[in-house]
């Protein structure tokens, strides 16, 4: 079998489990740089060749991620038997600080929804703003995804979660302003959606015109930070934000120190 074959058949096993495009075409990437930098045939690399691929200059988080994707090839290529170790079994994930979440303010937000941006525009941030959704699933999101009546909202989200939860009304408010199918279109193809990137494009540019600097992302973080400062317990904070773990939601509360200080300057001895 051909190295092309080989990966696509990878790339093949992946969509089989059902897991997001974009996770695809991103493992994709990694792979063929890693063989493309390397000169070598992925399915041939030796422990030296990810020791040497991964000591580049680089991004800690991107080293990271990397070394994520080269597991699970390699676990692949084990798994079907064509190679007997793993290259990268004894290589240890890189150690990645974790970031602490930058919520958007809600001044910030309020003046851009209050600016003259368009519709979609418009949509698009309230879905991020009041669903903590991140722009992939913005992009793809379906009229039919919406239960009026029952109040709720269905998110395909990252790593093939598929989630039914509870709507804002903000939300539903804006259903009625679209069709059934994709709220997003893409341009000339009604059948296909516009990118998680055009997505977070629209939204950034939303801001600069108002004179500050906000990404998507960091209305999700606005999500997150709002919940958990009305006091609503981080687990449920952690099925709202459709976190695999907890620990992920925990970021979030070390952002509240506003809070704790408050907390603390209402304690009185004398």
């Amino acid at each position: 079998m051909t190295h092309d074959s080989l990966s696509d058949l990878w790339l093949a096993t992946m969509k089989s489990r059902g897991l997001a495009t974009r996770t695809i075409d991103d493992r994709r990437r990694i792979l063929t740089n890693f063989a493309r930098t390397l000169g070598i045939k992925p399915e041939t690399a030796g422990e030296d060749d990810v020791i040497e691929w991964l000591s580049r200059d680089i991004a800690q988080s991107s080293r990271e991620h990397y070394w994520s994707t080269l597991r699970v090839w390699f676990a692949w290529l084990q798994d079907r038997g064509l190679i007997d170790v793993s290259p990268i079994a004894a290589i240890r994930r890189p150690r990645v600080p974790p970031a602490l979440p930058k919520p958007a303010a809600k001044e910030h937000i309020r003046r851009v929804l209050n600016s003259s941006i368009r519709r979609t525009t418009r949509t698009k941030i309230i879905m991020a703003v009041y669903a903590g959704m991140r722009v992939s699933e913005i992009a793809a999101f379906r009229g039919e995804y919406l239960d009026q009546i029952g109040e709720k909202i269905r998110i395909l989200g990252k790593g093939g979660r598929d989630d039914v939860l509870p709507v804002h009304r903000a939300i539903l408010e804006e259903a009625s302003l679209y069709p059934a199918g994709y709220w997003f279109p893409s341009p000339g193809q009604p059948d296909a959606h516009v990118s998680g990137n055009s997505v977070s494009t629209v939204i950034s540019r939303a801001f600069r015109r108002i004179g500050v600097r906000v990404t998507a992302h960091q209305l999700r973080h606005h999500f997150a930070t709002s919940l958990l400062e009305h006091g609503i317990d981080s687990r449920i904070v952690q099925t709202l934000m459709r976190h695999s773990s907890l620990a992920t939601t925990g970021r979030y509360l070390k952002v509240l120190e506003r809070q704790q200080r408050h907390a603390l300057d209402a304690l009185h001895l004398m």
